[in-house]
Parts: C-alpha cells; structure tokens; sequence
C-alpha cells in the first residue's frame, strides 16, 4: 500500500495515472510551443539557439519518461525496481520543466532589455529610495 491521495481514493489508479499522464502531456507540450513557437518572435540568433534546445529537452524528457512509465508498468527489463527507487520518472518531468525555466528567464531578461529604461522606471521599486 502506497501514498494515498485524494484523487486515489476517489478514483481507480488506473483512472488516476491516465490523468496524471494526459495532464503531464498537456503541460509539456505547452511548455514545448512557448520555447519552439511563442519565444522565437523577436529573438536574437542566440536566443532562438537557446529556445530550440530547450524545447527539445522538454521533448526528450517527455518522451524519455513516457518511454520509463512504460518500462516501470510493464516490467520490462526488469526495471521497475530501479525507476521506481530512483524516481526517473520525477527527475525527467523536472528536468523538461527546469529546461522551460531557462528559457523563461533568457525571454524576460531580453524583454526587459528592449523595454528600455522608460518602462522599468514605473516600477515602485525604481522610485523608491530607502532613507539614510
């Protein structure tokens, strides 16, 4: 007997890994066109380097802990032990979504660079000086 959560013991597992699968999909794929599609408008070479790499890590991540959710249900290879204990599936999910994160703050820093000073200036923090 497992961690219980809500959604297992309103619903079958069966129904409850099928939603954390779609829901995993979802995500990922969303994360995948901001980085490959969104991110790309206005970028730099660079940064559009950048954006594809990190929306292919989120692509392999995807497919890789798809691919190791299969192996883990199915035994194959003997290999659930191994992912199980060593949670490759949760390091995978996680690495797609630190791959996300770079991208995500490469975008806003070259937004707030072609924002100019003039839009940062209206920012409280900019206005605020703390008395000596």
């Amino acid at each position: 007997m497992g961690i219980e959560t809500l959604v297992h013991a309103v619903m079958d597992d069966r129904i409850a890994v099928v939603l954390h699968f779609t829901s995993s999909v979802v995500f990922l794929t969303a994360l995948t066109v901001f980085c490959l599609n969104r991110f790309q408008a206005g970028a730099t070479p660079t940064q559009a380097r950048l954006y594809q790499r990190c929306g292919l890590a989120i692509i392999t991540a995807g497919v890789v802990a798809t691919y190791a959710s299969f192996m883990r249900a199915f035994d194959w290879f003997g290999a659930r032990f191994l992912i199980e204990e060593m949670n490759v599936i949760f390091w995978l999910e996680a690495a797609g979504i630190w791959a996300f994160c770079l991208a995500w703050l490469v975008k806003g820093a070259a937004e707030r660079q072609t924002a100019g000073a003039d839009q940062s200036s209206r920012h409280f923090a900019a206005k605020w000086a703390p008395s000596q």
